[in-house]
């Protein structure tokens, strides 16, 4: 069997070299003669490293400030939920029976559904804060004041909407 074919493979396959390719200059870029170098230096690679430490860092706290920011519209959103669901309730009852009931408490769960004080994350107080002056009998103005999370209480926010008497 010939050398330049083992197995049917030519002589310029995978698993032999040409002749021209045997010789260790031309197998190494580096050459110690002729001064040629064709590697990055320390200086290079140190700048290099330095760049990439700065863009990477700067992209993680970029990643932190996008994470707060959705968890922040996720509270917004269940917000407006507990919102939505309470005035819903005071609107559906009688006006008369309605004002009778403020002041009260309801809790909530972290999706905005209606739960008991044990389970609950929100806690949203409702008071009637209509001005005393008002001689209205058609209009209340109630505010629903939110605290989380339930335990500690460290974030509260307040709404104020209105009620109106429809006949």
């Amino acid at each position: 069997m010939d050398r330049t074919t083992f197995l049917g493979l030519s002589r310029w396959s995978r698993f032999h070299l040409p002749p021209t390719a045997c010789r260790i200059h031309e197998l190494h870029p580096i050459s110690l003669k002729g001064r040629v170098c064709r590697a990055f230096t320390l200086v290079e690679v140190v700048i290099a490293v330095g760049v990439f430490a700065f863009a990477a860092i700067s992209l993680l706290g970029l990643i932190t400030l996008a994470m707060q920011s959705s968890h922040d519209a996720g509270v917004q959103s269940t917000q407006a939920t507990m919102v939505s669901t309470i005035t819903g309730q005071l609107s559906s009852q009688n006006f008369t029976n309605t004002v009778a009931s403020l002041p009260f408490t309801d809790y909530f769960t972290e999706q905005g559904v209606e739960t008991n004080a044990a389970a609950a994350i929100y806690r949203c107080a409702v008071a009637d804060v209509s001005p005393t002056s008002s001689t209205t009998n058609f209009m209340r103005q109630v505010q629903l004041q939110i605290c989380w999370p339930v335990p500690v209480y460290a974030r509260t926010n307040v709404v104020v909407a209105s009620l109106v008497k429809y006949d």
